[in-house]
């Protein structure tokens, strides 16, 4: 029991190691039948009050680096930048645009 599952367990990671090759015409005609999808959400107006929920994110960002510092006793941690950043700000800003738009057609 204890060898076919070890054989199981190989065949699998055989499985997922092989490369794939493709032909050229697997490629062909891929760039060439439309432009690419511009999604639209890089033009939405701040639904949300961003400066307060940049407030909010920001004191969470530092609130967690002093949790970080304070578990690991070392005051030279620093959480990367994307953390509680503007980023999500944006996408939070997105979420909330896409559910006061239509929740069921992005839901579904």
């Amino acid at each position: 029991m204890k060898t076919l599952s070890c054989l199981v367990i190989l065949s699998l990671i055989v499985n997922f190691a092989q490369t794939q090759n493709y032909d050229a015409d697997f490629w062909a005609g891929l760039d060439e039948e439309e432009e690419p999808y511009e999604h639209p959400w890089l033009d939405i107006p701040d639904v949300i009050n961003t400066t307060k929920v940049e407030w909010y994110f920001n004191m969470t960002h530092h609130f967690l680096t002093g949790i970080e510092r304070g578990m690991y006793m070392n005051d030279s941690i620093v959480l990367h930048e994307h953390c509680f950043g503007q980023k999500y700000v944006t996408k939070v800003n997105w979420f909330a645009a896409m559910v006061q738009a239509d929740p069921y057609e992005h839901w579904i």
